[in-house]
Order: structure tokens, then sequence, then C-alpha cells
């Protein structure tokens, strides 16, 4: 029997033809050859989100090679837990570098003055937040829509449970809630007629710290539920199908933990590189901070999973589809966010979850759209073009309003 996943969280299966992201191992040495040369920015930040996608797919194969170790129940608290580290791994590594930002600003260097030193802070900061939701409605929109489409073409239909998407969406909802409920308050204060009532801005760090630890409360509920309580719900024979030991072979625990340490030193590394570039990329591309994180940012961590996702859809395995897509969004808005809010709390810039008007509009369209879909347990290539349609929809605006 195959290891149960939690509801609406990733797995790291592989499917046959996902090898074909080795090939962009080679943008690795480049993205390190680039930052000793000085390249252009544009080249840096290319070279080094291409060097990540295929180690975000190494990464995932150790966790899963760790976990067959491990037992069923701490295997599937690996994979959950593990399920986005990448993206975490470049936020912690922006966040380390507004951090530093923050501090040169106290001491400006030459040609450098404290505005723009701390302007820069703000921006990574925004940038991080705005890879979390880009995260999220990539997750539920592009994603999901595209497997439906893929899936779909050629076929009337394509049928999965409607009882687990349902547990998914209602976390999903919950989820989302705790996220936005700070920025609703920010916004709602910040427009207000009466100057003196005002929240200050440690108010939302104790506010975002405290929402923060709910939404990790929820996660580890969910995993006890997923993989205790209510484990059977969560296991199909498709999981069989899709188990990495029939696929690949078996990796000693030495192999796999050295395989886990080397990639997440590599990303690490190319991250640093990526975050580096960032900015001077996004001007030569004439791309503002917020649609960076969104729409580029969010991409490069999650797209291995995302093949997967599209791949396993064609073959008619939805549950297993839509467990990968829903499921790394709950994981970044129960287990992602929350984690970086609560470590930028050791550094000199705190990272709140206050998002802008149209993140949090964003999301809640995302969810809601999802979940309008979803909930019928059926599918179609038509259900697909219109997620898409939204997620473009929602790129032109990030693109024009910033």
């Amino acid at each position: 029997m195959g290891r149960p996943s939690l509801p609406g969280f990733p797995r790291f299966d592989r499917v046959p033809g996902m090898k074909i992201l080795n090939g962009l191992l080679v943008f690795v040495p480049i993205a390190i050859l680039a930052e000793v040369f000085h390249a252009a920015p544009v080249a840096l930040f290319l070279s080094a989100a291409l060097g990540i996608v295929p180690l975000a797919h190494v990464l995932g194969e150790a966790t899963e090679h760790v976990s067959e170790h491990v037992g069923p129940g701490l295997g599937g608290f690996l994979n959950a837990t593990f399920g986005n580290a990448t993206e975490l791994i470049i936020g912690l590594m922006a966040i380390r570098s507004a951090s530093l930002l923050q501090l040169a600003s106290l001491n400006p260097p030459a040609g450098k003055s404290a505005a723009q030193l701390v302007q820069s802070a703000e921006d990574l900061i925004d940038v991080v937040k705005a890879s979390l939701t880009g995260s999220i409605i990539g997750n539920l929109l592009f994603i999901l829509g595209l497997a439906f489409l893929v899936g779909g073409y050629g076929r009337e239909k394509q049928v999965f449970s409607a009882k687990v998407v349902g547990v998914g969406a209602a976390m999903m909802t919950l989820a989302v809630t705790g996220l936005m409920v700070p920025s609703i308050i920010y916004w709602l204060d910040k427009i207000g007629k009466e100057q003196a009532n005002h929240l200050s801005d440690a108010t939302y760090v104790h506010l975002s710290d405290h929402v923060s630890i709910v939404l990790l409360a929820i996660y580890f509920l969910s995993l006890v539920f997923s993989f205790k309580t209510h484990k059977h719900l969560y296991r199909s024979p498709e999981d069989e199908d899709y188990s990495p030991a029939r696929l690949e072979a078996h990796w000693s625990m030495r192999k796999a933990c050295t395989v886990l340490a080397v990639a997440t030193l590599i990303i690490a590394g190319l991250s640093e590189i990526l975050v580096g570039s960032l900015e001077e990329a996004g001007k030569a591309m004439h791309l503002n901070p917020i649609f960076m994180g969104l729409f580029v940012v969010a991409m490069v961590g999650n797209a291995a999973e995302h093949a997967s996702a599209v791949m396993i859809a064609r073959k008619d395995k939805m549950d297993l589809a839509i467990n990968i897509a829903m499921g790394s969004s709950m994981q970044v808005a129960l287990l992602l966010a929350p984690i970086l809010v609560l470590v930028s709390n050791l550094t000199a810039k705190s990272m709140t979850l206050v998002f802008k008007p149209l993140e949090v509009a964003a999301v809640g369209i995302s969810v809601a759209i999802t979940t309008i879909v979803n909930l019928d347990g059926e599918s179609n290539w038509l259900e697909g073009a219109q997620l898409l349609s939204v997620y473009a929809i929602l790129g032109l605006a990030f693109f024009h309003a910033f």
C-alpha cells in the first residue's frame, strides 16, 4: 500500500520523463561562473533560476529516498514538510539579503544613501511575500489549469474524489484567511479617518507572529489527520503506481542524506545569486519587483513538481495531480509563510503577513474559483482553459499595476 499524503499536500512523486530536467543541471556551473566573472544581471538571474529547477527535483527525490528508510509515518511527515524546501531556501536568502541591506543603511557606503538601502530591503521583503502569494495562485490556477487542459484533451471528462478535494478546499480557505486577515486590518486601518487610531508597525509584527503560530498548529494537526486518524482517505492504487521505489533503484540512507545535503547547499548558493541579481535583472527586463516575485521567483522552485502534476494528469491520475497542485498552495500558506515570518524576527528586517490589496484579492479569487470548479468531482479541458485565463488576467493586472 502506498504511503498516504496529506490532504492537498504535495508528494515528490516522479514519473517517467522527468529525467529531462537533468539537462538543466548544466546551468549550475554556468551560474557560478557568471557570478565569478560578474556577468550581466539578467544572465546571472536566468542561469541561477534554471539551475535551481533541476536541483529542486533532486532535493525532492532525495527526500523520498530518506523517507523509505524511516517508515511511513515519519516518511510522510518529511515529504509534506520538505515539499516546498526550495522556495523556503530562496525566501530565507532574500530575508538575509534584506537584513544586510537594513544594517548597511545605518552606515551607508559611498554612492548609496540610507533611504535607498532601506527601500531595497523593503523591495526584497515584498518579493518574498509576492513569491508566497505567487506560489498559491500559480498552483491553484496555472498548474491545476494546465493539468485539466492537458489531461482533458481527447477525453470527455476526468473524475477525482470530491470528498478529498472538499477537505483540501476547506483547509485552503482557513489557511488563506489566516494569511489575509493582517492585510485586511492594515488596509482598513490605513484608510481610517481617525489618525490617532492607527496601529503601530510593531503591532503588525506581533499580529503576524501570533497568526503564524496558529497556522503552524493547524499544519501539524493536518499531519495527524492524514497520517494517523484518517489516513485511509488518502490511500489509492495510483499512489503505488507512482511510488519512487517502483520507478528507481533504492538509495542507501547515506547516499540519500548526502544528496539531500549537497542539493540544499547548492540551492542556497544559487538562491543567493538569484536574489542578488533580482533587482537589477528586473529593471533590465522592465519587470517590477512584485511581478518578479509573483510570476518568476514563485515558479522557479515549483517547476519540477508542476511538470510532474501535468504529466500525471495526462495519464488520467487526477486525484494525485490535484493533490500535488492544491497541496503546494496549502503548504505555502500553512508552513512556508509562518516559518519565514518567525525566522525574520531573528534578523534586522522583520517580515509581516501584510500583503498588498491586489495580492489579497488575487489569492481570494484563486481559492474561490478553484473550489467552485473542483467540488463536483469532475474536470474537463475547458475548465482548465478557464483557470489559465484567470491566471493570465491576474498576470496582466500585476504587470500594469506596479
